[in-house]
């Protein structure tokens, strides 16, 4: 059975959202009416753990998903604001892109050599292992 398949009851169901949430302890015991120790106990399980974690991911995938859509407005807006008629907004926007590019750029080449560097560690394992 998958973790994300255990029908958890509803105290722990409250628990699992605030602190994937990212809510403390003490907030969490409020919002599902438990103590901040019966909060802790309950993430010294292993499963319900993993399942915190697993529902956190999801959130980051959600938020990751929204900010890619947001991108797309950010980028327009910096190409308005290379048009404005004030240098200090076009040197401003400018200064932005540059930046950002040079950030992507090198984000881009090290994921490149990461992937390059696992798939020949992967090679070398295959190629140890009998």
């Amino acid at each position: 059975m998958a973790i994300s398949d255990i029908d958890w009851n509803d105290s722990d169901e409250l628990i699992l959202s605030g602190l994937a949430a990212g809510l403390t302890h003490a907030e969490t015991g409020e919002l599902a009416h438990v103590s901040p120790k019966t909060v802790q106990r309950r993430l010294s399980s292993e499963a319900f753990a993993a399942e915190v974690a697993r529902r956190r991911g999801q959130q980051v995938e959600r938020i990751t998903g929204r900010l890619s859509e947001l991108s797309i407005r950010a980028v327009d807006t910096l190409t308005d604001a290379l048009e404005d008629s004030s240098a200090t907004i076009r040197l401003r926007a400018a200064d932005l892109t540059l930046n950002w590019l040079v950030k992507l750029r090198r984000e881009a080449d090290l994921e490149r050599r990461i992937a390059e560097i696992e798939h020949e560690l992967a090679n070398d394992a295959s190629a140890i292992t009998p």
